[in-house]
């Protein structure tokens, strides 16, 4: 945003100080002045954390104070229509969070619409809906429309600091890539000076993990259901060479029709091909692999070993390998028994354990053998994809 033209100009100091006409330019939370458009810059006046008020002894006058400001700057425009102008565009400067850069709208096929201005003065911001490492998640709405998104909203200090700057720009760009009914979609993507921005699904059901955790277990259908759906969504996944790394139960929420949605590919490495292996340390206790623990090297077939903990976690209400002690459940990870409660079906028993194979090359990790396994025998796929399976 900028704004230029002639204002007054009051000088600092001494008993006779009188107004000099000079001219302004209102850019980069600055407002810069030269004796006339063109000439070398005299100085600058920040506006950020400042306040702004009239002038009563100075006709069309405001006055720019703050504590972070050297004196109070006392300003006058040539015209009651010009102050006004003036001290909306100083506010609006002094309040946004710097100027967007071209932001993308993606289509439903994950490609690109025509590139366009997108900013925070497109969205009216309802509410918090959470918050995490880097920043917070907001309830939006875009202005002139009833359509209602969630936006993450990421410090770029914080993504620097702690060494996350390719991990966000993956997250984005599998985010505009990817298009599934189970994995969120990203609708728009913007950047300020300080802060990324992406504007994604509303999921109003809330994670998956308070439902859980209220209920304390699942029926075998629903886990079915929602089993079904995660691995629908991990097996696209996994087809466009991507491991997700994260699956856990605050990853999945609940869309307004009770479907689980993957959400949060902060830890997910693109580029991942069937022999293909990474070495990074990531993951959340509960739910991590053996062999990113022995540090031997993953690959897909980790996020399936992470389907079969929440398959259990839903049927029991725990982990099977859990323990307060982080040290101590590594250990159960590596070598503790896979023990079932009674009301466990055998289908759903025998599905589990060949996910929960420590040998990644034994364990189950096909997508399409995973699907045809009979614990998901009455499940339709197709119906599933076009989510016509309601869970229950």
């Amino acid at each position: 945003m900028v704004t230029e033209g002639f204002l007054l100009k009051e000088g600092a100091g001494g008993v006779l100080r009188s107004y000099k006409k000079r001219w302004f330019v209102l850019k980069d939370d600055q407002l810069w002045y030269s004796k006339k458009q063109g000439d070398e810059v005299l100085g600058s006046i920040p506006v950020k954390d400042t306040n702004i008020a009239d002038l009563p002894n100075q006709e069309h006058g405001f006055v720019i104070s703050g504590p972070k400001l050297p004196r109070a700057y006392n300003l006058a425009a040539l015209n009651a229509n010009d102050k006004k102008a003036w001290i909306e565009a100083i506010t609006k400067c002094r309040d946004s969070d710097g100027d967007a850069e071209e932001g993308i709208e993606f289509d439903q096929n994950g490609g690109q619409h025509a590139t366009k201005k997108v900013g925070l003065k497109d969205f009216e911001i309802l509410g918090d809906l959470g918050s995490g490492q880097f920043g917070k998640v907001k309830k939006v709405q875009l202005k002139g429309t009833n359509s209602l998104y969630a936006m993450k909203v990421m410090k770029k200090e914080d993504i620097v600091k702690n060494g996350m700057v390719e991990s966000c720009k993956a997250e984005k760009a599998i985010m505009q890539n990817i298009t599934h009914p189970y994995i969120v979609k990203l609708h728009y993507a913007f950047q300020t000076k300080d802060k990324l921005y992406l504007v994604m699904d509303l999921l109003p059901g809330g994670e998956l993990f308070d439902h859980l955790s209220k209920e304390g277990k699942f029926s075998e259908e629903r886990c079915r259901v929602f089993g079904a759906e995660v691995a629908s969504a991990l097996d696209h996944v996994h087809k466009n060479n991507i491991i997700y790394r994260d699956l856990k139960p605050e990853n999945l929420v609940l869309d307004a029709d009770g479907h689980v949605v993957l959400t949060d590919f902060g830890l997910a490495k693109q580029n991942m091909g069937e022999n293909n292996k990474t070495y990074t340390f990531c993951g959340t206790p509960e739910y991590v692999a053996p062999e990113i623990l022995k540090g031997t090297g993953h690959n897909k077939a980790v996020d399936w070993w992470s389907l079969g903990i929440l398959l259990f976690e839903m049927l029991t209400g725990l982990p099977p390998f859990y323990n307060e002690n982080v040290n101590e459940m590594y250990e159960l990870i590596l070598s503790a028994p896979l023990t079932f409660p009674d009301h466990v079906g055998p289908d759903a028993r025998n599905l589990i354990t060949e996910l929960l194979n420590r040998d990644p090359a034994q364990r189950l990790s096909d997508g399409d053998k995973i699907k045809a396994h009979p614990f998901f025998g009455s499940i339709d796929w197709a119906k599933l994809h076009a989510r016509q399976i309601k869970p229950k």
